[in-house]
């Protein structure tokens, strides 16, 4: 009898045990449970434009199985799910995230199920805007030309180049440009595409074109001799003058010369290097080593 007494006086004290286990375990579970899953939403979206390319990018969780975007415009939903809280600029095109188009960007953590996801997070309002792709410069040294392909979305350009050391640019429409008339020496150039729809951004610059342009000098315009006064004028301004006697290449420098029309006029005596009855010819000569003539003698008699 004693003994059972004793019994009866342990079972509620066994109960009340295995009570405050039972809650401590739940406790335990839910604790867990706690720590393995954030139940708050990610921060808001950002958008991270580094100057070529734009990203969207939102909160670290790491508990999660992922990233969930939502794109809310007044017409459509997209929604784009991801490893990573970033998503680029070609995740946004291939889920045809439209240029110009207004959204309400906001995001959530993607749990094992759809039940474990978290809330989604406050949006952020965002236009799509994006950049041009840069143009990629080449060179035909023959033709003294630069040029580049046409950019997709891009309505002109604009060419940067170095002339007398000073940097200039020039706005075009066209895919090619000309330095044939560009002073010898060394040459630079890039070139940026450019839209007028103000959803394109302009592009990044192009590679930079680095090289020394030897000028290619013109052609006389006309010569004339009276006497062993020598005329000769050109289209454009001369140090030196190639003057040929019966075949023999003399190098004469020359004056300043008198400007009309866009032509310069010289004069020189040749009393000291030629006869009447020589033949004469002349021609421009180049006064650095950026320079080359390679077109006619002039023959005057």
């Amino acid at each position: 009898m004693e003994n059972k007494a004793k019994d009866k006086k342990k079972s509620p004290l066994l109960t009340i045990v295995f009570i405050v286990l039972g809650i401590l375990a739940i406790g335990g579970i839910a604790g867990a449970f706690m720590l393995n899953y954030n139940t708050f939403e990610p921060a808001v979206p950002s958008i991270l434009d580094d100057g070529e390319n734009i990203f969207i990018t939102t909160s670290v969780n790491e508990n999660y199985q992922g990233y969930r975007f939502r794109f809310l415009s007044l017409t459509d939903e997209v929604v784009i799910d991801s490893k990573d809280n970033v998503i680029s600029q070609s995740e946004l095109e291939e889920n045809k995230i439209a240029i110009g188009q207004t959204y309400k960007i906001s995001a959530c953590y993607l749990g094992e199920t759809e039940g474990g996801s978290s809330p989604y997070s406050g949006s952020v309002t965002w236009t799509y805007t994006s950049y041009l792709q840069a143009p990629t410069l080449t060179r035909n040294s023959e033709e003294c030309t630069v040029s580049w392909q046409a950019i997709e979305n891009a309505d002109y350009y604009i060419l940067y180049y170095k002339e007398n050391g000073a940097l200039k640019s020039k706005e075009t429409t066209e895919l090619s440009f000309s330095y044939k008339t560009f002073d010898g020496g060394k040459q630079e150039f890039f070139v940026t595409a450019c839209s007028n729809n103000r959803n394109y951004k302009q592009s990044t610059y192009s590679n930079v074109l680095s090289f020394n342009h030897v000028y290619k000098m013109k052609d006389l315009y006309s010569a004339s001799l009276d006497g062993y006064i020598l005329t000769v004028t050109s289209v454009e301004e001369l140090q030196y003058l190639s003057i040929y006697v019966n075949g023999q290449q003399k190098v004469a420098k020359l004056g300043s010369p008198s400007r009309s029309n866009g032509r310069y006029t010289y004069t020189i005596n040749i009393i000291t290097i030629y006869i009447s009855s020589d033949r004469l010819g002349v021609a421009p000569y180049p006064g650095d080593e950026y320079s080359v003539f390679a077109g006619e003698i002039m023959y005057i008699r």
